[in-house]
């Protein structure tokens, strides 16, 4: 859900950045989408404050995290 959002979202022109603690694919999708990319684990609080410190203003979030 959170791949298609982000596909959505810069097909409509929006400046995009995605993340997750899965670096090596988000690394992948980063380059394939051409959007920036932010290593972060949703479960660490300094991990989420690190990845809004590093994105710099945002609009809109979008939160598709889940445990597998």
């Amino acid at each position: 859900m959170g791949l298609a959002t982000a596909e959505l979202a810069k097909a409509e022109g929006a400046e995009v950045t995605i993340a997750s603690r899965n670096a090596t694919r988000l690394d992948e999708l980063a380059a394939k989408l051409k959007v920036s990319a932010i290593p972060v684990d949703v479960t660490d609080d300094e991990s989420v404050a690190a990845l809004f410190r590093k994105s710099g203003a945002v609009d809109h979030i979008v939160v598709t995290a889940a445990r597998s």
